[in-house]
């Protein structure tokens, strides 16, 4: 069943936010291949905007090699781009760990316009749990794609890339990226997002029955 099949219609728009470590990109990836609608990640849009040497990738690349965070009007750029294109607009998104603060939840509602997020789904991973796959998490520097760091290869799968461990994930930075999380993502949680529903779920659980099925 195709994403705009399951609301009045029309496509879906879902976000998905979670605590770092818990699994919001595969998750993401998982809800969107059963909802039929495109996974829209903001990493993965900047990686692709810098390979392809864009003008938004020429001026992200210069924050990245500083090892700084892209601005968030680099980041809304490049989503306001990628939403505009046609299998977006007829099937809707479920977009992977964003917003993370009230400016960019406020821009994006700008965005999707009149519409709005159909849902906000919460992964629902403790703390500790989350911190202990961090710290065993290993990434492609070339792709971005991340992998538990018990696998046998030390290539990506994807790509052929030497994985690496994330510099944000050390143990102090982990506490840190916690701290942010709950400082100025939870907010977001807790009713910051208008949305036609709310609805936490634990990345242990099966997804939940859509709407009408």
């Amino acid at each position: 069943m195709r994403g705009g099949d399951m609301v009045a219609n029309r496509p879906v728009r879902v976000a998905v936010l979670g605590r770092p470590g818990s699994g919001k990109g595969t998750q993401s990836g998982r809800l969107a291949r059963v909802l039929g609608v495109p996974h829209v990640s903001t990493g993965e849009l900047l990686r692709a905007e810098i390979e392809r040497g864009s003008p938004v990738g020429r001026r992200a690349q210069e924050f990245v090699e500083a090892g700084q965070l892209v601005p968030d009007e680099m980041v809304l750029e490049s989503l306001a781009e990628r939403l505009d294109d046609a299998d977006i607009e007829r099937d809707g998104f479920v977009l992977d760990g964003f917003p993370r603060t009230i400016d960019q939840a406020v821009a994006l509602d700008a965005l999707l316009a009149p519409a709005g997020l159909d849902a906000v789904v919460e992964l629902m991973v403790p703390e500790r749990e989350a911190a202990e796959r961090l710290g065993a998490r290993l990434v492609c520097p070339e792709c971005g794609r991340s992998v538990s760091r018990d696998q046998r290869s030390a290539l990506c799968d994807h790509c052929g890339t030497v994985l690496a461990r994330r510099a944000d994930d050390d143990v102090d930075v982990i506490r840190s990226r916690f701290d942010v999380f709950e400082n100025e993502t939870r907010p977001l949680l807790n009713g910051s997002i208008s949305t036609a529903d709310s609805s936490p779920w634990t990345a242990t659980e099966p997804f939940p029955k859509s709407r009408g099925a």
